[in-house]
């Protein structure tokens, strides 16, 4: 379940079980609803963006083939770049698709990455399209 407020940093409140989990250690442990004025420095780092893409009632996933799983797209945030830039061009980058019409950001996500579970923030967006293009999708 959604958290209602911004997540915690690391180490307070009780541990919780993972929304999410790959047999690779990365867990998605919580998400806060919101606008980008819930970000605080206790979201720090947020090094990449990802952006949920809508069509109807489905959600576009791309398939990591190093992970051997699915994902939103999304990637790094590159310096002095925008959590929106990176979002946009992650989403062309991994499907040859664009948002028809501004996208949304909905709120942090935070995950534990790796055996260490070091913890990291991903701004989370979202988006809608009426119709596909059928782009040559990269080989990834």
């Amino acid at each position: 379940m959604p958290d209602s407020a911004p997540s915690a940093p690391e180490g307070d409140g009780p541990a919780r079980d993972p929304l999410a989990a790959e047999a690779t250690g990365q867990a998605l442990v919580s998400f806060a609803y919101g606008p980008e004025d819930i970000l605080t420095t206790a979201h720090r780092p947020m090094p990449a963006a990802l952006l949920a893409l809508w069509f109807g009632s489905r959600v576009l996933l791309v398939h990591d083939r190093y992970r051997r799983s699915w994902k939103l797209p999304g990637g790094m945030i590159e310096p002095g770049g925008t959590r929106r830039a990176a979002a946009w061009r992650e989403l062309r980058e991994e499907t040859g698709q664009t948002p028809d019409g501004p996208e949304e950001f909905v709120g942090p996500a935070r995950f534990h990455l790796g055996p260490e579970r070091h913890s990291e923030f991903l701004a989370l967006s979202t988006g809608r399209i009426e119709r596909p293009s059928q782009a040559d999708l990269p080989d990834k």
